[in-house]
């Protein structure tokens, strides 16, 4: 029964890293994005924040069998971000 107990404490010290994490790259997509508004270089770097967050919701998602549409919809919506992101700034420097 206490290694049960141990291994639950374990598990949502987690959680909270996790949802800490979450937090900590919307906030830098927020940064990012209030930055690309004034200089238009920021904007490739607010677009890759933003699937890490994506990444980051998913992650945090992963084991609940009810959201897993979600987490398979923000996946893809990240994937699709970064391969524009990086299109994007392709683009711009030729």
């Amino acid at each position: 029964m206490e290694k049960n107990t141990d291994k639950n404490k374990i598990l949502k010290s987690n959680r909270s890293y996790e949802k800490a994490v979450c937090y900590i790259v919307g906030i830098l997509f927020i940064v990012l994005s209030i930055l690309s508004f004034n200089m238009i270089e920021f904007l490739p770097s607010a677009i890759i924040m933003l699937s890490l967050l994506f990444f980051c919701i998913c992650y945090y998602y992963k084991e609940d069998k009810e959201k897993q549409l979600l987490v398979y919809l923000l996946f893809g919506l990240g994937v699709g971000l970064l391969i524009f992101a990086v299109f994007y700034t392709l683009m711009e420097t030729m």
